[in-house]
């Protein structure tokens, strides 16, 4: 049992909310999990979290989806539950900006980078957006917005590490992953993360 969740009220999943990390700034909470890459990111709660001018907020409500296990040989076959996400008309403008000025763009998470993706226009800019998204982004899949992604260790034949090995490229994540295991890092929740640029 993941330690974020408690399963000690008769079936009810109940997310500990010190646990959703810094930068979950929003006040209506429906994640079924904590991100785990934005754990990297959090502080002691004395310390009050001030964003840089540099940092844009979204939001996708994590599902079971994300975590339920790909039972097809064929991953185009594979369906994701869809999951709400809100990209604000200020985020898309600050990161669209962030593009032309060819910027240092990182999603922190596989979360942030299926939220990004989901909502691009056929000119490969960033749309203001709030809706659902279905997206399920495995190999080969061509990026449009980060060109950087801060995310955690997965385990093996998840969805989550699928997308990290599309943005990575899997040869590279399997060498990554070689080193992790051989150091003795820590995989998934509360694990180690990576910086993949």
């Amino acid at each position: 049992m993941t330690p974020y969740r408690d399963y000690s009220s008769s079936n009810r999943i109940v997310i500990n909310p010190d646990l959703r990390g810094i930068y979950a700034l929003g006040e209506k909470v429906a994640d079924i999990a904590a991100s785990r890459a934005r754990r990297m990111c959090s502080s002691s709660e004395s310390v009050e979290f001030n964003p840089p001018s540099n940092f844009a907020e979204m939001t996708l409500h994590v599902g079971l989806g994300t975590f339920s296990p790909v039972e097809v040989e064929d991953l185009s076959k594979h369906k994701m539950d869809s999951e709400q996400i809100v990209i604000p008309e200020a985020t898309a403008i600050k990161i669209n900006q962030a593009k032309i000025d060819k910027r240092r763009i990182c999603a922190v998470g596989t979360t942030v980078m299926r939220t990004v993706e989901s909502a691009v226009s056929s000119k490969q800019e960033l749309n203001g957006f709030e809706g659902w998204t279905n997206r399920f982004i495995f190999p080969p899949f061509e990026f449009s917005i980060a060109n950087a992604m801060i995310t955690n260790f997965h385990q093996p034949k998840s969805t989550l590490m699928m997308q990290a090995a599309a943005f990575a490229g899997y040869d590279f994540l399997m060498d990554a992953y070689k080193v992790a295991i051989k150091e003795g890092y820590k995989f998934s929740t509360y694990g180690d993360a990576m910086l993949i640029i």
